[in-house]
């Protein structure tokens, strides 16, 4: 029996023919070589099984599963109960995105040099459908600041602080694709599988999952350049909007929460509400000096609103 590997990668690929290849590529060209990819073929109808098997024969450390079409959760997980039993780290990367060279060994470098992370990430930037560089160094930027809770409000963190579940909950999709995280191997298996009902915020939801069992190690590095294009799920949203107050809602009530983790989630939401009530009562007031008053009567219930959200202290499933 051979040496298990030392990062296992799952790709979950659908009608992924336009740019599976260009992901695949990046992973081979990774300066850590002890890896293994899984790709999981999620019930294509193009050419995407007839290139990962291309690269399965090219390369032994390239395994190919497939199934009817069900989703990245369910694709995820499907590359997670074949993946090899023996691997360190886990890494989900989508199909359409690709490493940067020397991502994974930035990654597990990280790591390795905090003990008591469950994992580590780092940052994106942008390239188009042709892998061309895209707005450089916009969304880098963007997910380069991250917001915290302190004594109530919300905060932006240094760069040397580590990225935890109020992070991630204030924040919800502000963190990164998938392909900017590493996990230990460890972690991911008490967090367990992907939720199919999450989709397309599965990913954060699991993050926020694994934050359960303690911090990521950020790393304020380019580790993936994700591709922009006309099919991105991320393009919806109205979606993405409604799955973001769902994420809020079972993140804060699920039972896997300790009592220090909900008094936490509850910070971290009042701190949301009081940013949100300062800005619409900033409107609101600007809209009454300006002599704008049918302005300032739209704005009095937001504001209104926001109030009654922080009083009460938790989310509900609108929000």
């Amino acid at each position: 029996m051979g040496k298990s590997p030392l990062v296992s990668i799952i790709i979950p690929a659908y009608n992924a023919e336009r740019f599976l290849c260009a992901t695949l590529e990046s992973v081979r060209a990774q300066s850590l070589t002890d890896w293994e990819c899984v790709v999981v073929n999620d019930g294509s109808t193009d050419a995407t099984a007839r290139i990962a098997g291309r690269f399965v024969a090219c390369d032994t450390r390239i395994h190919t599963w497939s199934q009817a079409n069900g989703g990245v959760a369910s694709a995820r997980n499907l590359g997670l109960s074949k993946i090899d039993p023996g691997s360190c780290y886990v890494a989900f990367l989508d199909s359409d995105d690709v490493y940067r060279p020397g991502a994974l060994e930035t990654l597990r470098r990280a790591v390795e040099s905090e003990p008591g992370c469950v994992g580590a990430h780092g940052l994106p930037d942008t390239i188009d459908a042709n892998g061309r560089p895209y707005e450089t160094g916009k969304l880098t930027a963007r997910f380069r600041r991250r917001l915290g809770c302190c004594k109530g409000k919300l905060v932006e963190l240094a760069a040397s602080a580590p990225t935890d579940m109020a992070t991630l909950y204030v924040m919800t999709f502000g963190v990164g694709p998938p392909g900017v995280f590493l996990l230990r191997r460890t972690v991911a298996e008490r967090v367990g599988l992907f939720d199919p009902a999450t989709v397309p915020s599965e990913d954060s939801d699991y993050w926020i999952r694994a934050a359960r069992h303690g911090s990521f190690k950020f790393v304020d590095e380019v580790v993936l350049y994700y591709r922009r294009h006309d099919a991105n799920a991320t393009n919806n949203g109205r979606r993405i909007d409604r799955q973001r107050r769902a994420l809020t809602h079972s993140a804060y009530f699920s039972p896997e929460n300790t009592r220090q983790q909900r008094r936490l989630l509850t910070a971290c939401y009042r701190a949301l509400q009081r940013e949100a009530l300062n800005n619409k009562a900033k409107r609101w007031r600007q809209a009454i000096q300006a002599g704008r008053p049918l302005e300032a009567l739209r704005l009095a219930p937001h504001v209104a609103g926001r109030v009654l959200k922080f009083i009460r202290g938790f989310p509900t499933r609108k929000g």
